[in-house]
C-alpha cells in the first residue's frame, strides 16, 4: 500500500496484521453463540482487505484511495464484533490494527481518518442499535479506544517519521561521502597528472620522465634515449622576448610528438632542454625527423644513446647527454650517437 514496494515487501509486511486478525476470528467462536451468517461476512471482508492490499497496484492509484483497504477492515471487525454478540464479544482491541498499519505506512491524514473510523466503530452502535449487545457505556469505551488509539498511533507515526528522517540522512551523508571521495580521487589523479606534466608545452616532465626511464631499464625490450636542446635558445630568447621563446618551446612539442608515430615519448626535462625515450630500432631516423621539423627556423642539436640490456638508466643518461655536447661541439643542429668512446667508464 506504499508505492514502489514489492508484492514480496508487502506480504512481510501484512503477515502479523493478518496472525493477528486470524487468531481473534479463532478465538471468537469459543464459548460464544455466533451467527456465523455475520462472521462468514468479516471473514470475506478480511480476506478481501489482506487479497486487495497485496495484489491492487496502489501505486498506480490515488493516494487518498490507500485508506480504503484499511477502513474496509474496520467494517469487517463491526460485523464480526456484531456476529458475535456485540460489546461483550470483547473483540474491540483489534481496532488497533488498523491505527498501527496507518501509523507505519501512512500519512497523518489516513491515521487521522482511521481513529475518526475507531470512534464510529465504538459509538454508532450503542446510539443506532443499543440494547444489551450495545449498551451505552460503549459510548465511554470508543472515547477511551480512540484517544488511546490516536496516543500509540501517533507515537508510532512520529517514532517511524524519526527513524526514516534519521536513516535519510545517513543516507544523504553516505551519498556526500561518496561524492566526496569520487572528486578527490579525481582531484588526486589531476594532481598527478599536473605533478607529471610541463605546464608550458604540455609534455611529461622530469618527474615522469625519470619513472619512464626508470621502468625501461628494468625490462628486458630494447630501447634508445635522446637528448635533444634547442641551439642559441638564450640568444633567441634575449633578442625576441620571453614570450616568444615559450612560444617556440610550445611549438617545438606539439610539432615534434606527432612525429614519433608511436615508437616514443618525448618529455621536457628543463628550460630548452627534451628527453626522448625510443623504442624503434631506428632511432636515428626519428630523432632526424624531429630535427627537420623545428619551427620558426630554429636549429636543434642531439645525442642519441642505446641501451645495452643492462646498463643503469642514470649511466645511460650520462651517454646521452656526452653525444648531446658532442654535437654542440661540432657546430650544432645535428645529432651524434653515443659509442664507447663517449661512455663514461664504469
Amino acid at each position: 500500500m506504499i508505492p514502489l514496494v514489492s508484492r514480496r515487501e508487502l506480504v512481510r509486511r501484512c503477515a502479523p496484521f493478518v496472525a493477528a486478525a486470524a487468531s481473534a476470528f479463532a478465538l471468537v467462536p469459543v464459548g460464544t453463540d455466533v451467527r456465523w451468517d455475520g462472521y462468514g461476512l468479516a471473514l470475506l471482508l478480511t480476506a478481501l482487505v489482506v487479497g486487495s492490499a497485496i495484489v491492487v497496484p496502489w501505486e498506480r492509484l490515488p493516494g487518498s484511495t490507500r485508506v480504503l483497504p484499511v477502513l474496509l477492515f474496520l467494517v469487517a471487525a463491526a460485523c464480526l464484533r456484531d456476529a458475535a454478540g456485540g460489546t461483550t464479544a470483547g473483540i474491540g482491541i483489534i481496532t488497533l490494527l488498523p491505527v498501527v498499519w496507518c501509523a507505519l505506512y501512512h500519512p497523518r491524514s489516513h491515521l487521522m481518518l482511521v481513529l475518526v473510523g475507531v470512534l464510529i466503530f465504538f459509538a454508532l452502535p450503542p446510539l443506532l442499535v443499543g440494547g444489551d449487545a450495545y449498551p451505552l457505556s460503549g459510548l465511554r469505551q470508543g472515547a477511551v479506544s480512540a484517544i488511546v488509539g490516536a496516543v500509540i498511533g501517533l507515537t508510532v507515526q512520529r517514532l517511524v517519521h524519526r527513524v526514516r528522517r534519521d536513516a535519510a540522512h545517513s543516507e544523504a551523508q553516505r551519498a556526500e561521502l561518496e561524492r566526496l571521495a569520487r572528486e578527490s580521487a579525481a582531484l588526486m589523479t589531476e594532481l598527478e597528472r599536473m605533478a607529471r606534466t610541463d605546464t608550458l608545452t604540455g609534455l611529461a616532465n622530469r618527474r615522469a620522465w625519470t619513472d619512464w626511464l626508470t621502468a625501461a631499464a628494468s625490462g628486458p625490450a630494447p630501447f634508445a634515449v635522446a637528448m635533444l636542446d634547442l641551439d642559441h635558445f638564450k640568444t633567441y630568447n634575449d633578442t625576441h622576448g620571453h614570450a616568444s621563446g615559450d612560444a617556440l618551446l610550445a611549438e617545438a612539442a606539439a610539432v615534434w610528438t606527432p612525429l614519433l608515430d608511436g615508437h616514443g615519448r618525448i618529455a621536457r626535462i628543463g628550460g630548452e632542454e627534451f628527453a626522448v625515450l625510443l623504442s624503434t630500432p631506428y632511432p636515428e631516423a626519428v630523432i632526424e625527423r624531429l630535427r627537420r621539423a623545428t619551427p620558426y627556423g630554429q636549429t636543434v642539436s642531439a645525442g642519441i644513446a642505446a641501451w645495452d640490456g643492462a646498463q643503469a638508466a642514470d649511466a645511460l643518461m650520462r651517454r646521452a647527454d656526452d653525444a648531446l655536447y658532442a654535437a654542440k661541439r661540432l657546430g650544432r643542429d645535428r645529432y651524434v650517437v653515443a659509442d664507447e668512446a663517449l661512455a663514461p667508464s664504469v
